[in-house]
Formats: C-alpha cells, sequence, structure tokens
C-alpha cells in the first residue's frame, strides 16, 4: 500500500491530508495492489541509483533537492500571490464598469 506518511513528507502535507487524499482517490483493490507494485519498483529503483553515488555525491544531491524543493515552493507561493494581485484587479475593474 501507498504509505500515507511517504505521501505526506514528498506532498509536505500533515498525515491526515495525506489520507484523506488517498481516500478521495477512491481506489479499487486491484487500484492498490497496482499503486503498491509501483511503489515497491520505484523504491527499490531509486536504493539501486542511491547505491552508485558516494558519500559525497548523495550529500551534495540531498542539498540539490532540498534547495529545489525550496525554490519550488517559493515559486508556487509567488504564483499565487500573482494570481490573488490579478483576481483582485478584475474584480476592480468590473465593479467599477
Amino acid at each position: 500500500m501507498v504509505h500515507q506518511q511517504h505521501i505526506a513528507t514528498r506532498l509536505q502535507l500533515e498525515k491526515s491530508s495525506a489520507s484523506r487524499l488517498l481516500a478521495s482517490l477512491g481506489l479499487t483493490a486491484e487500484g492498490h495492489a497496482i499503486a503498491d507494485h509501483i511503489e515497491e519498483h520505484l523504491r527499490e529503483r531509486h536504493a539501486q541509483i542511491l547505491a552508485r553515488l558516494d558519500d559525497s555525491e548523495r550529500a551534495a544531491l540531498a542539498i540539490g533537492i532540498s534547495a529545489l524543493a525550496r525554490a519550488m515552493r517559493e515559486t508556487t507561493a509567488h504564483a499565487d500571490r500573482e494570481t490573488a494581485r490579478h483576481s483582485r484587479g478584475q474584480e476592480r475593474s468590473t465593479f467599477m464598469r
């Protein structure tokens, strides 16, 4: 089964939010089995890839991924602010007509 804590961590959600997300997908038993299979395959593949890196490369990767995640969050937050600002501007122009 796709572990809720794993999803929560990856999506930066509370575990309860991840649980609601999974429940909302409405997967059948077969769907859950497929998701489990995919998760296991990805876990094994990632372990194989990471095993080929030395300690300094793994440390650099961790720093790079953390920086990328931060930049993505900042970009998303900026886009959200721009969208909200644009929406407020549209509301004002509609109101002024």
